[in-house]
């Protein structure tokens, strides 16, 4: 959406992170079924900075007065994937054994996180759930 498209160009502008991402548009979404839902195509590098982006709106809603415990799983979901993304671009190929321990929390986390989101109807394939994914209504 135009709304969703803006607040990414400022928080880019705001943390002095650069990418080329064209508007989010429906003609940009990666559909293979109507039931399914979608998916913005972008590049390695447009792809970081768009999870950067969404981790920190995740977190925020999470954050809020009234944020359920779905909001608070879904921004822990969020957060420790996209830690788990600094940490391998922080590594000079060969991680550290400081650096695969973080790695490792992070990514039990995020898995702890994904299978209780899934476990609680907040499942991709779940369409009928819909009202409980509230984090899908950041874009």
């Amino acid at each position: 959406t135009p709304v969703a498209h803006r607040d990414f160009l400022l928080f880019k502008k705001l943390e002095k992170l650069s990418c080329s991402q064209p508007r989010f548009t429906p003609a940009r979404l990666n559909r293979k079924l109507q039931t399914s839902f979608p998916a913005l195509q972008s590049k390695a590098v447009a792809s970081k900075v768009i999870t950067c982006w969404l981790t920190s709106r995740a977190v925020q809603f999470a954050q809020r007065p009234g944020a359920t415990k779905a909001d608070r799983v879904m921004s822990i979901c969020l957060y420790s994937y996209f830690r788990m993304i600094q940490i391998m671009d922080a590594a000079n190929h060969i991680m550290t054994e400081s650096e695969a321990a973080e790695f490792h929390g992070c990514t039990m986390r995020h898995l702890r996180a994904y299978v209780w989101l899934h476990q609680n109807g907040m499942s991709l394939h779940a369409p009928r759930q819909m009202p409980g994914r509230r984090c899908w209504l950041l874009l």
